[in-house]
């Protein structure tokens, strides 16, 4: 078995000719090989996915299936998440050696219905909130084990990003909903909620304390957004979504501004400044939904990823294809579909998996990331209605390292786990693909590799005596 087959399987594609763009259209599977097409799941609602399979056994059907979902709502997976995350290949078609397909095998969603290449027969047909879209994913499991019968006993994890972690909670709750009542056959194991869009108003409101605190902010202009934040606090308190949806992109413009154009996905990020000013607030008012959708979609309309989409990637899917939208042409509509819904929390879907499922429920963080920072996830992570919160909160906290460096720390109690990633901002698998994968194949329960460890902390013992120390001194 050769690790790079499927590697070689896409670049030979893309190098042939249409009539030899021919994907595996049998349900028989090789390692390193891929499929892709259309499940319909819903009348006029066409589902886009992408599967690899592993490089890593010689049966790919022993090891785990990862779903990734990306964020959004309305970004496509099978572009972001795959050549600017974790596939084969990155955007420049070259061998991706941090792959996760060498570990485990991988379904890139274009959910919803409506992100990528994945379309709707009319507007009509577009998901409005976060449990439609995961009724959809239900529906997809259902057609994906028909097609592919040999995966209905393998474990599978679902992934995600940002908007994608808040769709991966209410499709873990619905997935868990429809075993239970026997409508489905499978072993759906548990979700990983990435840099995700869990709390929404924490995450807004944490903006301007996370960038003072970093040096982006100073206290004037840290009051500033502040106070506007507690107005979509108000807001989402009132139930008033679509006035909060608004509030919360406003807020993302004097962040902006006054942060002078800082990274949102990654505060190191080098940026040039912004030309944005307190009139720009008066301008978006007029228009806000064009801008709040420019603004959530900014990263994933990179324009050499969609050149690539709509280019030789189009051109390879296609062949084998009656029908293949063009990547990302709906995804606009998709964000001002669940427009209502965005500022909306997933937390009872997280408290639901926690208490009524046997589901495992991972959360990862990277450090440098804002619009889904770190101790925002903690507010609502250590506020959870919880009958073992107390029990994770005092759990203890143990560093992650990859060839002796400190890659991030995890703090676990039964099926929950929170995950600490260095040197990451809000796409992990990017930004850190060696601490990405030892958290990854922990999650999914494949063993640690050799050059990954787990260095426990301080046992109580020592702790107390730490704490002995300090009053002594203290006194």
């Amino acid at each position: 078995m050769k690790t790079n087959s499927v590697v070689t399987v896409i670049l030979g594609l893309l190098l042939a000719s249409s009539a030899e763009c021919v994907p595996l259209k049998n349900t028989t599977l090789r390692p390193g090989s891929e499929d892709w097409g259309y499940m319909d799941v819903r009348p006029g609602a066409h589902m886009f996915y992408w599967l690899f399979t592993s490089t890593a056994a010689e049966d790919p059907a022993t090891l785990p299936i990862i779903i990734w979902l990306q964020g959004g709502p309305g970004a496509g997976s099978t572009g972001y998440g795959n050549f600017k995350g974790m596939g084969p290949l990155d955007i420049d078609l070259k061998p991706r050696n941090n792959s996760w397909v060498h570990h485990a095998n991988v379904i890139f969603l274009d959910n919803p219905v409506g992100a990528g290449y994945s379309y709707v027969d009319n507007d009509e047909d577009l998901a409005t909130n976060a449990t439609g879209i995961a009724l959809d994913l239900v529906s997809f499991m259902k057609l994906f084990y028909e097609k592919y019968p040999q995966f209905v006993k393998t474990p599978v994890y679902c992934f995600s990003q940002s908007y994608g972690g808040k769709m991966a909670a209410f499709f873990g709750v619905e997935m868990d909903k429809a075993m239970k009542a026997g409508e489905i056959v499978g072993n759906f194991k548990g979700v990983a909620l990435g840099s995700a869009w869990i709390s929404p108003i924490d995450s807004t409101t944490s903006w301007a304390p996370y960038l003072l605190q970093v040096g982006i902010l100073d206290t004037r202009r840290h009051n500033i957004i502040n106070k506007y934040a507690a107005k979509c606090r108000d807001l989402v308190d009132n139930k008033e979504w679509t006035r909060a949806t608004q509030c919360w992109s406003n807020t993302e413009v004097l962040i902006s501004i006054y942060g002078h154009n800082i990274d949102f996905y990654n505060i190191l990020k080098k940026t040039s400044p912004s030309d944005l000013n307190e009139d720009d607030l008066k301008t978006f008012s007029n228009n806000p939904l064009a801008r709040t959708i420019q603004f959530a979609l900014r990263t994933t309309n990179t324009q050499s990823l969609t050149d690539l989409m709509n280019g030789k990637i189009f051109d390879k899917l296609s062949a084998t294809l009656t029908y293949l939208s063009t990547w990302n042409s709906q995804s606009a509509k998709v964000f001002k579909a669940n427009w209502a819904d965005f500022m909306q929390p997933a937390v009872g879907a997280v408290e639901t998996l926690l208490e009524d499922s046997e589901l495992t429920v991972a959360v990862d963080n990277g450090q440098l990331d804002l619009i889904c920072n770190t101790p925002a996830q903690l507010i609502w992570a250590e506020k959870m209605n919880w009958s073992n919160l107390s029990d994770w909160i005092n759990a203890p906290r143990d560093a992650i390292t990859v060839h002796d460096y400190t890659e991030g720390y995890v703090k676990r109690f039964g099926r929950f786990s929170f995950w600490w990633i260095n040197r990451a901002g809000h796409s992990v698998p990017y930004d850190n693909p060696e601490g990405a994968i030892a958290m990854m194949r922990n999650i999914v329960g494949l063993p640690d590799q050799e050059h990954v460890e787990f260095y426990k902390e301080l046992s109580t013992k020592t702790e107390n005596i730490i704490k002995e120390y300090i009053e002594n001194e203290t006194n």
